[in-house]
């Protein structure tokens, strides 16, 4: 009995390790199968497509320099004369754009628009040993009203008159299609304008360069920065932008955009709220205020009621007051007007605007309203007051509107 007990209590220890064995045996074939579910699984390495999409591409946008159209009220010709037929820059014209020199923009590449005016600026205004390659697009070209300002003509023609610059030989046509529409007067229209926009955006996606500029057009580029661009869009006066491959952003400072001040001054946009008209400041581009002040007082007359805004617009002057959002400093907007509480990447909003009401109209008033073809709203210069926290006014008939 004692022998066949010693027996079974072995055989019972023999089970027990057998067990053991086979849980541990489990155990392990457990960790093996995480670690091969937790093993990096290995990368397929993919071409990247070198677009650009894939990452921001710079883009100045540049309005040609006056031209004889523009001028045509001053030179005494009517708009539809074929005189104007793919009209040339006036001497006005020509200086606008040697002034654009002074910026020191050195593009990587130059987009121009098919009609003389903005090819002229562009040779004028871009040195003739840089080494940006140069493409002629024709969605660049203006278009509404079917004026023969904005009817192109052969590349022949253009050679002729624009083959003195030596850089003009530099310019690729090749996106021309044959035979082209944009030579007849009955196709400038804004069908055309909005296809030929839409088609040089999807052309820029495929660009590889890191700097553009694109000289073209008032309505071109009032279309490609519909909703990014509230200001008036100035003769031979660069807009910086930035382009994602899906939609452009505007930019206000400078020197961000080309690490360095080139002077381009801050732009006025309304904000997303209707009751606020709001500035993105970067330090050292408020010297341009009365600019900005016409700009916002422009704004602030087109959110005004027919009859209002008609009153306003007989003003001798106003004065505008911003105020910092962040600590609620406030200073006039005026020119000479001392900013240095400014800092680069502050906010600051328009609080009140004071207008002096008088009979008759300022001859810059006048001038602007004359403009009314290039969508400019009429406007005075900024006159001298005090801000929202000074407690003084302007002298006359003062109205106040809080924004």
């Amino acid at each position: 009995a004692a022998a066949h007990g010693r027996r079974r209590e072995k055989e019972r220890e023999e089970r027990e390790r057998e067990r053991e064995r086979e849980r541990e045996g489990g155990r392990a074939a457990s960790r093996k199968g995480l670690g091969l579910a937790l093993r990096p699984k290995p990368r397929v390495r993919r071409r990247a497509r070198a677009t650009a999409s894939t990452s921001t591409m710079r883009v100045v946008f540049i309005r040609h320099g006056e031209s004889q159209a523009n001028a045509s009220k001053r030179l005494g010709i009517r708009r539809t004369s074929e005189r104007l037929r793919d009209a040339d820059l006036t001497r006005t014209g020509e200086t606008q754009a040697r002034d654009l020199r002074a910026y020191g923009i050195e593009p990587d590449l130059v987009v121009v628009s098919p009609l003389r005016r903005a090819i002229k600026t562009a040779l004028i205004g871009f040195k003739e040993d840089s080494s940006a390659d140069w493409i002629c697009h024709p969605g660049l070209q203006e278009f509404g009203g079917g004026l023969p300002e904005n009817v192109a003509r052969p590349v022949g023609a253009l050679a002729k008159d624009l083959g003195h610059f030596t850089h003009f030989e530099r310019i690729d046509f090749g996106l021309l299609p044959t035979p082209w529409p944009g030579m007849s007067a009955s196709t400038a229209d804004h069908r055309r304008g909005r296809d030929g926009c839409a088609a040089f955006v999807e052309w820029l996606r495929s660009r590889h360069e890191a700097l553009v500029a694109v000289v073209c057009h008032h309505n071109v580029i009032q279309s490609l920065l519909a909703g990014v661009y509230w200001d008036r869009i100035r003769n031979a006066e660069p807009i910086l932008c930035t382009f994602d491959g899906a939609a452009f952003r505007h930019h206000t400072d400078g020197a961000a955009f080309f690490g360095t001040d080139l002077g381009l001054g801050l732009q006025a946009a309304p904000a997303s709220s209707s009751a606020s008209v709001r500035l993105d400041c970067g330090g050292g581009y408020v010297a341009v205020v009365r600019r900005e002040a016409r700009a916002l007082r422009r704004e602030l007359l087109r959110r005004e009621g027919r009859k209002r805004r008609k009153q306003m617009q007989r003003a001798a002057g106003c004065a505008l007051a911003l105020r910092r959002v962040s600590d609620g400093a406030a200073a006039p907007l005026v020119e000479g007007a001392d900013f240095s509480w400014l800092r680069d990447g502050d906010v600051v909003e328009l609080v009140e605007l004071q207008v002096t009401a008088t009979a008759a109209a300022t001859a810059a008033e006048e001038e602007e309203e004359e403009r009314g073809a290039e969508n400019a709203t009429a406007g005075a210069a900024a006159g001298v007051g005090e801000g929202a926290g000074g407690g003084g006014g302007v002298a006359g008939d003062v109205s106040l509107l809080p924004v």
